[in-house]
């Protein structure tokens, strides 16, 4: 019985430290929307970043997220993806987690630089990736909305 009370907590604890992750990222998207209303130019990144941090901790949990974004935007101001290679340790042996992990690393090099250049075959490639992972049963609804979040952004 005590047992069952220590494992409740501890899962409680877990579920409170996500849902502080989550309102702190959507404090800083909501920031980030008022200093757009204020400014005529943007920063896309931290919009899109936060936008990531919500749609990733379900998947990855609060602290994960966090890593996985910080990662990301790394990797793009050093220009080399590569760096990102380290971050699928952290989905072990969890195919799905690695696919989830591929995709989001799609989307962000899409974005940030290869919507810049025109019929490159990296581009066309990224593409796709993304395109079909919607269909995929276990990834597909990240992937669906990840897609809408491009298409908005007139990126395809």
């Amino acid at each position: 019985m005590n047992t069952d009370l220590q494992v409740i907590t501890a899962q409680l604890a877990t579920v409170a430290e996500s849902l502080t992750t989550l309102q702190e990222a959507l404090a800083a998207v909501q920031a980030q929307q008022a200093q757009q209303s204020t400014k005529a130019t943007s920063n896309a990144l931290a919009p899109f970043s936060a936008f990531l941090m919500v749609e990733l901790t379900p998947y990855f949990g609060g602290g994960g997220a966090k890593l996985i974004v910080d990662r990301l935007n790394r990797c793009n101001a050093i220009g080399d993806y590569r760096y990102f290679i380290p971050i699928y340790k952290m989905a072990g042996e969890d195919l799905e987690k690695r696919q989830l992990l591929t995709l989001i690393s799609s989307v962000h090099r899409y974005k940030f630089i290869y919507s810049k250049h025109h019929n490159t075959p990296q581009k066309y490639s990224l593409k796709s990736k993304i395109k079909y992972a919607k269909a995929c049963p276990h990834c597909g609804a990240l992937a669906a909305v990840l897609y809408d979040r491009l298409v908005k952004e007139g990126l395809l």
